[in-house]
């Protein structure tokens, strides 16, 4: 029988995802670009291989005292644009590489409600709308535009389980303490 050579061709296969959907993917895909190991990765990154080895397989997430650096090493911000006000926090948080306590209270408030504006609670006062404002580098005005939508949004919703208008919630209310319910007042005001 005669040799026949053969000559395969085919791509070489990555071994990161060409579309990467968590962080962790996104720092093996950087890594695998730049041809460095996990070890190298992490002497850029100041963390241990292991802790990259955990990112990249997904054992772990890396936490936002991290995020700097990480940023920094990817060129990019691998999240979604922030649409709202609590996602806007958030990337500001991760940006800075902040814990909720930190990001607080560089702006002046308890831990509390900085993570309830975080997963998107109303920012009442005024004083609390304009630190944001100064601190986001935004407008103000688009704050109150997005904390009347919040605010109508959940009592639209208070509306369906009450099965009614804003007159039936107006008349339950009528018999209720008004200081139990101190929101129904309130009026977004620049």
């Amino acid at each position: 029988m005669p040799l026949v050579h053969i000559r395969l061709k085919c791509r070489k296969p990555k071994h990161y995802p060409q579309e990467p959907r968590t962080v962790g993917a996104h720092i093996q895909k950087r890594r695998t670009e730049l041809a460095l190991t996990q070890r190298q990765a992490a002497d850029r990154l100041k963390v241990n291989s292991w802790t990259v080895l955990n990112w990249e397989t997904g054992r772990y997430q890396p936490p936002i005292r991290s995020m700097p650096a990480i940023l920094g090493f990817l060129g990019y911000d691998p999240f979604p644009a922030p649409t709202t006000l609590g996602a806007r926090l958030l990337e500001t948080r991760r940006r800075n590489g902040w814990s909720t306590s930190t990001a607080a209270r560089h702006l002046g408030v308890d831990r509390a409600t900085w993570e309830n504006w975080e997963h998107g609670g109303l920012v009442l006062f005024r004083k609390h709308r304009t630190r944001i404002a100064e601190f986001l580098g935004v407008d103000e005005r688009s704050f109150v535009d997005e904390m009347r939508a919040v605010w109508n949004g959940k009592h639209r919703r208070w509306d369906r389980e009450l099965g009614g208008t804003s007159q039936t919630r107006r008349a339950h209310l009528d018999g209720v303490n008004r200081a139990v319910h101190p929101l129904i007042s309130v009026r977004f005001r620049v």
